[in-house]
């Protein structure tokens, strides 16, 4: 894509954004909505409301309910990462999640492609993965750090880094960012 069909889908996208293109929020307790159940709201507000979906955010993939109960909590997260996979390519729709990582690391050091916490097979699932890292005096100052983690279709070079300046206070999750490359 070149640098102006770039701008020029930028401007779309904002303009149908002004012209009121819907928005569905669906807010429901963790571990009370499955993949499956998603989909049978996603065929509802299709059928009665003509309402189809191009991007769904879960928030977050650790937090929803199995298809299906395995005995072991692990073997459930890696069926709703499964579930994720297939509800992005059976509907050729974009569908973002989140995911914790290993939270016994040491603070200092940004979080790395196997720092992934309850099950490392829904790695393997993903398209992209990013980490959001930050120190104390980072999240003080409003910082984030934004690297990529595994990209499957495009190389990534895990020096490159986007730094985030946000301010929550104000609702404002990005004021600013720049790519930065970090030697070391």
């Amino acid at each position: 894509m070149t640098i102006e069909a770039g701008l020029e889908k930028a401007e779309e996208i904002a303009q149908s954004v002004l012209r009121g293109k819907q928005l569905k929020l669906l807010c429901l307790p963790a571990r009370s909505l499955s993949v499956e159940g998603l989909k049978g709201y996603m065929t509802n507000w299709a059928y009665y409301e003509g309402f189809e979906a191009d991007v769904v955010v879960t928030d977050y993939l650790d937090k929803m309910k199995p298809d299906k109960e395995y005995g072991q909590y692990r073997h459930n997260i890696y069926d709703i990462a499964l579930s994720h996979k297939a509800l992005s390519l059976d509907r050729n729709i974009l569908v973002a999640s989140c995911s914790q990582s290993n939270t016994g690391r040491d603070e200092e050091r940004d979080i790395k492609s196997g720092d992934v916490a309850e099950d490392i097979r829904k790695k393997a699932e993903i398209d992209i993965g990013w980490s959001l890292n930050q120190t104390a005096r980072e999240k003080a100052q409003g910082v984030m750090r934004v690297k990529p983690m595994k990209t499957r279709h495009d190389f990534s070079n895990i020096a490159d880094q986007c730094m985030v300046l946000y301010q929550l206070k104000i609702g404002r999750p990005i004021l600013t960012s720049c790519n930065i490359r970090k030697y070391s």
